[in-house]
């Protein structure tokens, strides 16, 4: 499939898909060009992608998202293990944060009944 059907239906803008290309984040073949020299893209390129837009909503950076799919892709036998700690410390900044931001709440309760 060309670019265009890639961006809708993964709703991600043609720069981005092209910057993930040009970042390593999406690895594609050079061959996989049809006779006019235009891109195609596989069913593993969507995958990829759709990959690393819920990494993204989940918190994670770009260059989290590499090294996962740089692990995934070289099958490394502890790649899921490593993923695992990498969303297990997530989870741990989320909860972090959360806390935090229920503190603040809880001030700007008390400020709120003191005024």
């Amino acid at each position: 499939m060309l670019i265009g059907e890639v961006s809708k239906q993964t709703g991600l803008s043609k720069d981005t898909i092209r910057y993930y290309e040009k970042s390593g984040l999406l690895k594609r073949d050079q061959k996989a060009r049809r006779g006019n020299y235009y891109k195609e893209y596989s069913e593993l390129d969507l995958k990829i992608l759709f990959f690393i837009q819920l990494t993204k909503e989940y918190g994670f950076t770009l260059n989290e998202i590499k090294e996962f799919l740089s692990e995934m892709e070289q099958k490394k036998n502890d790649a899921f293990n490593k993923v695992d700690l990498k969303v297990s410390k997530k989870i741990n900044e989320v909860e972090k944060k959360i806390n935090e931001l229920l503190r603040i709440k809880e001030r700007l309760v008390a400020l709120q009944k003191n005024l």
